[in-house]
């Protein structure tokens, strides 16, 4: 069983040596995983205790929480000096916010949530003034590759619970 294809090896005259050896950085470049801008999140995904429903209440009160407001599936972003995402409050979040839709991304070293939320779809005003919205995969080479992996991970779930609204086994609101 293979999880990445075989990366095919490259081999360069070394004159120094007088025989053909690896090159490291060329083989870098080849790794099809150094470069994916989706990887590498620095958020704990809080596995375990995101099954108990009285833990998961409690972050979403929390004062020092971040949400994250995806509006049409696009990433919130500060565009100047240098593109990065623009995470707003609890309070900002409130006139959007319900428990139903905040969706937990993780936990940082400092035990701060992070939250996304579906902030609107087609037709809807873009919510919260003043934030400039863009399309993930154009956005998302110009921020850092941690805040990258964290859009990726909250468009597709939004993404996926706009699809799957209910359980295909028992028809239950997912």
């Amino acid at each position: 069983y293979r999880i990445a294809p075989r990366v095919p090896k490259v081999r360069l005259p070394c004159t120094a040596l007088g025989r053909v050896q690896m090159w490291p950085p060329v083989m870098d470049a080849l790794n099809p995983f150094e470069g994916n801008i989706f990887a590498g999140s620095h958020l704990d995904r809080a596995g375990n205790a995101r099954r108990d429903p009285a833990w998961l209440a409690a972050p979403l009160g929390d004062p020092a929480a971040r949400f994250l407001p995806l509006w049409q599936l696009k990433a919130p972003i500060h565009a100047t000096p240098t593109p990065r995402l623009n995470w707003i409050s609890g309070v900002q979040a409130q006139e959007s916010l319900t428990s139903a839709n905040a969706i937990l991304l993780g936990v940082d070293k400092e035990q701060v949530p992070h939250f996304a939320f579906d902030a609107g779809s087609e037709g809807d005003a873009a919510p919260f003034a003043g934030i400039q919205y863009e399309e993930v995969r154009s956005i998302a080479p110009s921020i850092a590759r941690g805040d990258a992996s964290l859009l990726a991970q909250a468009r597709s779930l939004i993404d996926w619970h706009r699809r799957h609204g209910f359980c295909a086994v028992c028809g239950a609101p997912t």
